[in-house]
């Protein structure tokens, strides 16, 4: 799990908006063992952790953000000693790895201009940024070699999980639907309205009398599913507008509804497939589980290995 994390930290710290305003003046903020940790370094992380909680739905106001200020300090903290502790032990980074990640980025970005703007806008160099992936990178080896083989996930731990927590393991209904659609959206006038509805009750008559249904999509349909036949994929409750969820959950396989009227305009749907609502059996989840399980205990492993180190570390916070 730190290593999935890692990767999307380093992303979320480059791509997420400056929401507290860093300071122009940069000073020390806490210190490991002699290594100074700044308040650029705090105003950073902050920023990640705040854009997680908020995406998380969280609520972060004036009577939680010293709180989460002070997680964002420990975060910090804890990860120098593991870098240390790394470096004690001779771990050092993969030559290429700054390198091949830069590059991704820089392809995600669509580009190095683009790549750069967003660290400009974030105030980090490339050099920066490169530092920080080499020393995940350390942190990275150091967990894998000493911390991630202490994981033991048993058998019984899985099937505990599984019958303790079943809510979970439940496939809800879904179809697989196409549909044509003759736009005429909110706001319409009644005579393009009924031009719309007039128009898709003569394609519904053509369908009914033989038309492939796909090919009458490819045809008619003013909707960007056109070429593949107006297939929509499979889709679970809510997916849709309300009007065209109610009529195609309605639908049985093979069957052309009515004209349903939507803010888009009115719909023809063809439901291709359904699956009803089924409880998801153990064996089809259990390496799910048991990767879940192993992050969880990786996790702790880590915190407590952390807790060791800051027995014999000198920290100062300012």
């Amino acid at each position: 799990m730190l290593k999935r994390i890692i990767s999307l930290v380093i992303l979320l710290v480059v791509a997420a908006s400056c929401v507290f305003a860093q300071e122009q003046e940069i000073k020390p903020v806490a210190e490991v063992n002699g290594v100074k940790i700044t308040s650029i370094d705090l105003e950073r992380q902050l920023n990640m952790m705040y854009q997680q909680a908020i995406s998380q739905g969280q609520q972060i106001n004036d009577s939680n953000i010293n709180q989460l200020r002070q997680s964002a300090l420990q975060v910090l903290i804890s990860r120098e000693l593991l870098f240390q502790s790394a470096t004690e032990k001779k771990y050092e980074a993969d030559p290429a790895a700054a390198d091949d990640y830069i590059n991704s980025l820089t392809i995600n970005y669509g580009g190095t201009e683009k790549l750069q703007e967003a660290l400009d806008a974030q105030g980090i160099s490339i050099d920066e940024l490169k530092d920080s992936v080499s020393r995940y990178n350390v942190i990275n080896k150091l967990i894998d070699e000493e911390l991630r083989p202490q994981v033991v996930i048993e058998d019984a731990d899985l099937e505990k999980y599984y019958t303790d927590n079943k809510q979970y393991f439940h496939s809800e209904e879904t179809v697989r639907a196409s549909h044509i659609l003759v736009k005429a959206p909110t706001g319409s006038s009644e005579e393009d309205l009924k031009a719309a509805y007039d128009k898709i009750s003569k394609i519904r008559k053509e369908v009914i009398d033989g038309k492939d249904f796909a090919e009458a999509a490819k045809e008619y349909s003013d909707c960007p599913s056109a070429p593949d036949g107006g297939d929509l994929g499979e889709f679970g409750h809510g997916m849709m507008v309300p009007e065209f969820d109610k009529a195609a959950f309605a639908l049985e396989p093979g069957k052309v509804s009515e004209p349903v009227q939507t803010q888009y305009g009115y719909h023809l749907i063809l439901v291709t497939d359904k699956k009803d609502e089924s409880e998801m059996p153990f064996e089809q989840v259990k390496e799910d589980i048991k990767n879940y399980l192993a992050d969880i205990k990786l996790d702790e492993i880590v915190k407590n290995y952390v807790a060791d180190l800051m027995t014999t570390a000198t920290v100062n916070i300012f």
